[in-house]
């Protein structure tokens, strides 16, 4: 959405982060990020602009159609704390009230003229259930500090399972079409995953993400923590003037002729807020995907695999055309 708003040297340094020769090129992966609106991955944004600036009204045709983004004028001088407060109303909204605030008390004031938002909440189905029957059991964190805490089970042929020199990876597949998951522990068990990750290139890191494919056909046992990860990235200018993003946060570098004909002062970005929750749990699946009532008799039994996420792993939730929409370690699966 930014990059529709800013134009110059600005607009140039966000595309070359993001390694995107132009807009076109970033925008085309829209449709397989954002889906349908049945998707199970949840997008809120939201751009509020201050009622004393001229916004474009073709800015604001383009982000309410290509971003799905619902755009206002207001007034931060006089009713800062009624949007704080209607923003958090409208991304409860979008998110099924499982992302409550994203603006706390005091954010907003007379010196804000723009917000832009973005909250993304995503629960999906599994393809088949995962068994949970009392299974409380050991989770060993960084520290090597040992937690109890709720665990589920899946034997399955459903699974993609890929092994490489660093990493054990399984593909975990949802009902909704489309959707799955990738969890990730070190192949090295005296290996911690932050470490293993950090040294895997980002070119290896998508090709091996990509290679877990189709389901093998090899049974596996997965046990792993149901956990609930709750995410406030609060320091992402500092991270994006680490990576070479800078002229947006300076007045009078700033170019948002794209966004704004007319405009006070020299505006610039003061903050960038973005908020992410991401469950996994047993969640039920259709009776119909658990017809276990055949017989084979002398059947001989298959090898199974069994793979245990009892120490912290990565994770990644992909869409569509094995697009990442999220990505993390579960640390803590209490937290």
């Amino acid at each position: 959405m930014v990059t529709i708003g800013l134009d110059g040297e600005a607009r140039t340094e966000i595309l070359e982060c993001l390694k995107a020769p132009d807009e076109k090129a970033l925008h085309s992966v829209l449709p397989t990020l954002i889906g349908s609106r049945r998707s199970p991955l949840k997008i809120a944004n939201l751009i509020l602009a201050d009622s004393k600036c001229d916004f474009r009204q073709d800015t604001g045709k383009l982000l309410k159609s290509r971003f799905r983004a619902d755009v206002g004028s207001v007034d931060f001088s006089k009713d800062a704390k009624a949007i704080e407060k209607c923003v958090n109303m409208r991304v409860a909204k979008k998110t099924n009230k499982k992302i409550e605030e994203v603006l706390a008390e005091n954010s907003l004031g007379q010196d804000n003229i723009l917000v832009f938002l973005n909250a993304i909440y995503f629960k999906g189905i599994w393809l088949r259930k995962f068994d949970t029957d009392g299974q409380r059991n050991y989770f060993e964190l960084r520290s090597g500090e040992r937690v109890e805490v709720d665990f589920m089970s899946l034997k399955s042929r459903t699974f993609s399972y890929r092994e490489t020199s660093k990493l054990r990876l399984i593909r975990i597949p949802y009902k909704e079409k489309g959707f799955s998951m990738i969890a990730a522990i070190p192949k090295d068990e005296r290996k911690h995953i932050d470490e293993v990750i950090a040294d895997i290139s980002m070119f290896e890191l998508a090709s091996t993400i990509e290679s877990v494919g189709k389901p093998s056909g090899i049974t596996v046992l997965l046990t792993m923590p149901q956990f609930r990860i709750e995410y406030n990235f609060d320091s992402i200018p500092e991270y994006l003037k680490d990576l070479g993003v800078k002229k947006m946060f300076v007045p009078g570098e700033c170019n948002l002729g794209n966004l704004f004909s007319k405009v006070e002062s020299q505006p610039c970005v003061s903050d960038i807020i973005h908020k992410a929750v991401i469950e996994v749990s047993e969640t039920r699946s259709e009776a119909s995907l658990f017809n276990f009532g055949f017989k084979c008799p002398r059947a001989r039994s298959r090898p199974v695999l069994v793979l245990r996420l009892s120490k912290p792993f990565c994770f990644w939730i992909l869409s569509g055309k094995d697009m990442v929409t999220f990505a993390g370690i579960c640390a803590d699966p209490r937290s």
